[in-house]
């Protein structure tokens, strides 16, 4: 498969989303490791948007996925915060 205008990044995104996944699930084949046959892979339709507009795109899911991960660091931070307050009640400790 030779993508023809298609940002590698964009097709990456694409193939890994829920809907591309949902639709070839049931194409897999292999119980060990399941596996996509090179032929339904090249049956997949692909939008294909302008360059600049899939540009826009991985520039968005890459700056979703960063906020999304200072969130996640922040909320482990609040959860240690918390486990130790509990831990200090617990063990009689004001806090």
């Amino acid at each position: 498969m030779r993508p023809h205008g298609v940002l590698p990044e964009f097709l990456s995104r694409f193939l890994r989303s829920k809907l591309v996944v949902r639709q070839t699930k049931h194409l897999m084949t292999g119980n060990t490791l399941p596996r996509l046959q090179t032929r339904d892979i090249e049956k997949l339709l692909i939008p294909v948007p302008s360059e600049e507009h899939q540009l826009a795109i991985c520039q968005e899911a890459r700056s979703r996925e960063a906020k999304a991960m200072q969130l996640q660091q922040q909320a482990n931070a609040e959860l240690e915060r918390a486990k130790a307050e509990i831990e200090a009640i617990l063990l009689g400790v004001v806090v």
